[in-house]
């Protein structure tokens, strides 16, 4: 399993942000941070603005802020943003059911769907601000 470089981007994004509350960043200035595209920078925080994590205002005083407390900002809410697919196999598709080969049930899926949920319930529990703990220098 792999997280998809946009989501790497917000939680890195949002983290950096709350290291300095008071300041507004440019996306140029959050590229050059967190080593990405100013593109990839643009996509992200248009969909973290569209979702209510961040705000951003153009012109001289302009930037990109944060709206949320880190605190209340699970890891979990930022993954299911960016991450459209999180099945771990193609059986864990409602779609795939008619093609498994295990007539009374796919034990795989059981299996799978408890580690997804389990995966979950962790980040559900971390949020922005724990990641500020952990002597986060951007």
């Amino acid at each position: 399993m792999r997280l998809a470089q946009k989501t790497s981007v917000a939680v890195k994004l949002l983290a950096l942000l709350s290291s300095h509350k008071n300041n507004k960043y440019t996306a140029e200035e959050i590229a050059d941070r967190l080593k990405v595209s100013r593109s990839l920078v643009a996509q992200v925080v248009m969909e973290l603005r569209r979702n209510h994590y961040v705000t951003t205002k153009t012109g001289k005083h302009g930037g990109i802020s944060m709206l949320k407390d880190p605190q209340s900002i699970s890891l979990t809410e930022i993954i299911q943003i960016f991450e459209a697919d999180f099945a771990l196999t193609r059986c864990l598709k409602h779609d795939h059911d008619a093609d498994c080969i295990f007539p009374n049930g796919c034990p795989m899926k059981e299996i799978f769907t408890n580690a997804l949920d389990k995966f979950f319930d962790v980040l559900s529990k971390a949020t922005i601000d724990d990641l500020l703990d952990a002597d986060f220098t951007p």
